[in-house]
């Protein structure tokens, strides 16, 4: 089950028990208000922000690839969608065969933990299954209950370094979301109260 919780001070909290941990993080990251908070977590880190907006499968390779190198084994996502999944993919992949193309084999838990820190407000990566990403100019869906982060901190100060314009989009993907969920089919009382 999902803990979410508010404020980065609840960071080193999501980490007991991590060693190192792999940050996956966007060009974003050195204007972040947080950013001392992260570099200060009390754990070795490495940092990966190789990766398109729109991430790439080769994007996510190449993080697969640097995430076994360094022996970490938590996974810590700072920023919007893009990163969000872009490290839920790394999860996901990280024991997989590398010599097949990861979207065509079986999805099984890893057992690596992944906490996610956004740093906008609507697309919920962090609290849904699902992820985006690119493979030959196609857009995949990729689906698994374990790539839900282990835990997801709220840092409404982020979001005050956010331009303007990502505000407004954000806020107009949070509205959406909300009017979505309310029309489901499959909504709830408990989601609609939430909508």
């Amino acid at each position: 089950m999902q803990k979410i919780s508010k404020g980065i001070g609840n960071l080193n909290v999501a980490l007991e028990g991590s060693r190192k941990v792999f940050l996956v993080c966007d060009s974003s990251f050195p204007f972040l208000s947080i950013k001392e908070d992260l570099e200060k977590m009390g754990k070795p880190y490495v940092v990966f922000d190789q990766f398109t907006p729109n991430p790439l499968y080769e994007d996510v390779c190449k993080g697969v690839d640097l995430f076994q190198a360094t022996h970490c084994d938590t996974i810590l996502a700072v920023g919007g969608g893009s990163s969000i999944d872009v490290a839920k993919c790394i999860k996901l992949y990280c024991k997989m065969d590398k010599d097949k193309l990861y979207l065509e084999q079986e999805y099984k838990d890893t057992g690596v933990k992944l906490i996610a820190i956004p740093t906008t407000a609507g697309t919920g990566s962090e609290s849904t299954r699902y992820a985006v990403i690119y493979h030959n100019g196609k857009k995949q869906s990729v689906t698994h209950e374990s790539i839900i982060p282990d835990a997801a901190i709220m840092e409404p100060k982020v979001l005050k370094t956010l331009p303007i314009y990502q505000k407004k989009c954000t806020m107009m993907d949070a509205l959406c979301q909300g009017i979505e969920s309310w029309w489901s089919v499959n909504s709830t009382d408990e989601s609609k109260k939430l909508s």
